[in-house]
């Protein structure tokens, strides 16, 4: 007899300060979320937070008898960055938001609205995750044309994550046109 099964995989993890936990983040349905595993017991891993994919978190000292609290780093594709400290016993209950929300990228953002995510069965009934995004002026009313950008595997999925490599929303922005005019004044 032995831990029951975990169904994700684990993308990286740290060790609690008193070394009883595990902190892991892994990746569900195109979300990186943070997961607490208890090292003496033999139940899964309990889910800590998955409001937006977590890209950094580090355990923070705390008074003996404290419970842990983690410095978590996390976005969204409508928020680049959020700085939370987060109580690992209570999770997404109890957070405190260091920094407010960005501000100034007006040109860039996309409200979470505009976020949704659809499942479809794909080749050999593979379950399949999809991100739409659809535009600020969304009106069902109204049709739009369809632009597909396929991105995953085999190593990662497009998570709902910010990424200036491959968020599509960077290419119409002032400071993309910027870089791009300097590339070429360097290239003619």
């Amino acid at each position: 007899e032995g831990r029951q099964p975990w169904q994700l995989k684990p993308d990286g993890f740290e060790f609690s300060s008193d070394g009883r936990f595990l902190y892991i983040d892994a990746t569900d349905r195109g979300i990186v979320g943070l997961y607490r595993l208890d090292l003496q017991t033999d139940k899964p891993p309990k889910i800590i937070m998955n409001l937006r994919s977590v890209s950094a978190y580090h355990p923070l000292r705390q008074p003996q008898g404290q419970p842990d609290r983690l410095l978590v780093t996390s976005s969204t594709m409508a928020e680049p960055c959020v700085y939370e400290v987060v109580d690992a016993e209570k999770g997404a209950n109890w957070m405190a938001r260091l920094i407010p929300q960005t501000s100034g990228l007006e040109d860039l953002s996309i409200s979470q609205e505009q976020v949704s995510s659809i499942h479809f069965e794909g080749a050999e009934g593979h379950a399949i995750q999809a991100w739409v995004v659809k535009p600020r002026d969304f009106h069902v009313s109204k049709s739009y044309p369809l632009c597909l950008s396929i991105h995953g595997g085999p190593y990662s999925s497009w998570n709902d994550s910010w990424s200036n490599r491959v968020d599509p929303r960077s290419f119409k922005s002032r400071h993309y046109a910027e870089r791009e005019r300097i590339v070429e004044q360097y290239l003619v």
